[in-house]
């Protein structure tokens, strides 16, 4: 399994941080993990190209995490001229199916395509099997359909918590992993309902015995401050804020 961090800021523009966007290699494919703004043209700066990607996966609707599923499907529609094109396959929460609907009552002239299909999944079930490796998938607190996803492969476990503050869903699903992607919107001091703090994602790594944390998701005002210092006072494993392009092996 392989995790690139394509963008670890959020909605806010930042000179060192893009918008959520995570590139995941799992069972032989290529797939992308809530694609906001930019998302897409940064798959060029890892050589990755959008053909290549099978599978998209959205934890919730706010843009900032699916910004830039328009534009992949656009520029999906427009290489099929100069190259072969495979179906593609979108999961998300639950509406995703209607949401998607809507997009298309816009956009469907640029984005579908006869040459090859667009498989759109809402999930209505906790887990979910694929050949050599599974997905499990709980509701956690933010938005009102917002997930997060844990994903097995020959017994390595990643999760991704979308956007979500603490909760017991989210400390199952960070059971034992070897790697945690939680978000960590704001320093302690200045902690908000509905998103995490380095307190809040220590307390869900501490409780689920996870091996690597990795604090993504943050505003510009984290960098001012020592996340990781504040995280520490209450796990005691191994934590690093996220930065841009850093990729993961498990």
């Amino acid at each position: 399994m392989k995790i690139i961090i394509l963008g670890s800021g959020t909605c806010i523009p930042s000179k060192k941080r893009g918008s959520p966007g995570y590139y995941l290699e799992i069972g032989g494919q290529k797939m992308l993990i809530d694609p906001g703004s930019g998302t897409l043209h940064r798959l060029g700066v890892i050589d990755v190209k959008i053909e290549e990607i099978s599978t998209i996966f959205f934890s919730h609707s706010h843009v900032d995490h699916t910004a830039d599923l328009i534009p992949i499907l656009f520029a999906k529609k427009n290489l099929h001229e100069f190259s072969r094109q495979d179906d593609i396959y979108l999961y998300g929460f639950k509406g995703f199916k209607n949401y998607f609907k809507k997009l298309c009552s816009i956009y469907e002239p640029w984005i579908i395509s006869q040459d090859y299909n667009i498989f759109v999944n809402e999930f209505n079930t906790e887990a979910i099997s694929f050949k050599n490796w599974s997905l499990s998938i709980k509701k956690v607190e933010h938005s009102q359909e917002s997930v997060g996803f844990r994903f097995i492969e020959n017994s390595k476990i990643f999760t991704f918590s979308g956007d979500s503050d603490y909760c017991k869903n989210l400390v199952e699903l960070s059971r034992d992993a070897d790697l945690a992607i939680l978000e960590c919107s704001f320093p302690e001091s200045m902690g908000c309902q509905n998103h995490l703090t380095p307190v809040k994602a220590g307390k869900i790594a501490s409780e689920a015995g996870v091996k690597k944390l990795v604090l993504t998701h943050l505003y510009p005002i984290c960098d001012s401050f020592n996340i990781i210092e504040e995280c520490k006072k209450v796990f005691p494993g191994k934590v690093e804020v996220a930065e841009d392009f850093k990729s993961y092996h498990l």
